[in-house]
């Protein structure tokens, strides 16, 4: 594509009128709290049955204490992101007018080996950052494997968590930052309401109690870079990849006290340190953004901050022909 901004132009390959957006948000929203009763009711019920608040239980679901396979637990509360990513594709594709496609790139195919490719990088920044945590605080860190509990966890995790990070990203850096660039003509403020949104979506989040409402700045960076190298790539791939990479080794390799995910991960943390965990997300995020930008030769950024032109892109067949 030599067009800027082909991927926030998208959004006009369809109807963009407010009440299509305002209708699209609130049916997302209800899906998703509908989706995730059944689970509510598997976790009230088993807590009752334990004796246990109901209530408390459900701000963090530790399947220790709920006595249930964490591989159903962590399946249980990824149900209402399916039902999200369904009503999304219903929204956009009946209302909107518009491929779903659209979403992630101006083609009519996925660059997998990209999501691949960036997982990986993310994934290898993970486990280096953690190596030297390691180095630093070895007696921090305490060896978790549970055969039992581990497999199940991660069959789950490679297979279905995918599809809760996937939803975030089409809904937030696909749907709301392509609609919002594309109707403003502002790119850079797509980028930033939704970066805002991403952040607040996650105050309900254990961690946020335990450590203080100032780790929101942390989501909302995460919602700065993903929406950035979404720009600038043209493309919602890499971030698809290095979202999944993040969460996937969350769930399965270190978890820390507060975490959303409490699992059976291999490795669990003692103490955990927010301002540690920030400085080394900065680290992390600084490098994957100019390996990226090497790699993919992000030219200009124009693309983010030029006032777009509104006009419908005509869609390649062929991916190649970025």
């Amino acid at each position: 594509m030599n067009e800027l901004n082909s991927f926030i132009h998208q959004a006009g390959k369809g109807r963009n009128g407010f009440w299509l957006y305002l209708g699209t948000i609130v049916l997302v929203m209800v899906c998703h709290i509908l989706a995730g009763i059944p689970a509510w009711l598997v976790v009230k019920r088993r807590a009752l049955d334990l004796g246990l608040d109901p209530q408390e239980v459900a701000r963090s679901v530790n399947p220790d204490i709920i006595q249930m396979d964490p591989g159903l637990v962590l399946f249980l509360f990824l149900i209402p992101f399916i039902g999200f990513l369904v009503m999304l594709w219903v929204c956009v594709t009946n209302f909107h007018k518009r491929p779903f496609i659209s979403l992630i790139n101006g083609f009519t195919r996925v660059d997998w080996k990209k999501v691949g490719f960036a997982a990986l990088v993310w994934g290898l920044l993970a486990l280096a950052s953690e190596l030297i945590s390691f180095q630093l605080a070895p007696d921090n860190y305490t060896w978790n494997f549970q055969p039992s509990k581990f497999f199940s966890l991660f069959i789950v995790a490679i297979l279905i968590l995918p599809l809760q990070t996937s939803a975030e990203e089409l809904f937030f850096r696909g749907y709301l930052m392509q609609g919002i660039g594309y109707v403003s003509r502002r790119p850079w403020l797509g980028l930033l309401i939704t970066s805002v949104a991403f952040g607040l979506m996650h105050m309900a989040n254990p961690e946020i109690a335990l450590y203080g409402e100032w780790i929101i700045s942390y989501y909302i960076g995460v919602g700065l870079l993903l929406g950035l190298i979404t720009i600038l790539d043209d493309g919602l791939e890499i971030a698809l990849g290095l979202h999944a990479a993040n969460n996937i080794f969350g769930a399965v390799f270190v978890s820390f006290p507060g975490s959303a995910f409490q699992t059976p991960s291999l490795f669990v943390m003692k103490e955990f340190s927010a301002v540690s965990m920030l400085i080394g997300w900065v680290v992390m995020a600084t490098l994957f953004f100019l390996f990226m930008n090497r790699r993919y030769r992000w030219k200009s950024w124009d693309r983010v901050f030029k006032p777009i032109e509104k006009k419908v892109e005509v869609a390649s067949t062929d991916i190649s022909e970025a």
